[in-house]
């Protein structure tokens, strides 16, 4: 709890941000149900932009279109529907695979 008071929180309009981003080539990857595996699909390096959505609805679908990368974490179980994962484990996948793709 402690390293949470040391986040610098900004809010953004997200899409006007992700246009912008979009201009200087920076990738924004989005996480949905299907997509590119993340565990074994090469990712962006150095860097992207992740939007994950909420877990009952994902992300909007106006974010949905500004997305150029759709990312889903798979299912070990295929048989088992999994409708979601929670979005902070979730976040927590993802940016662990962005670091272990990272040169740095």
């Amino acid at each position: 709890m402690c390293a949470l008071g040391r986040v610098a929180v900004h809010r953004v309009n997200l899409p006007e941000l992700i246009v912008e981003l979009k201009e200087y080539d920076v990738p924004v990857c989005g996480t949905f149900m299907q997509g590119d595996d993340i565990l074994h699909s090469p990712l962006p390096d150095p860097g992207a932009m992740l939007v994950l959505g909420n877990e009952g609805n994902g992300i909007s679908p106006g974010i949905e279109q500004l997305v150029t990368r759709r990312l889903t974490i798979p299912s070990f179980a295929p048989a088992d529907h999994v409708e979601s994962l929670n979005v902070a484990t979730a976040c927590a996948v993802c940016l662990a695979m962005f670091r272990r793709n990272s040169s740095n």
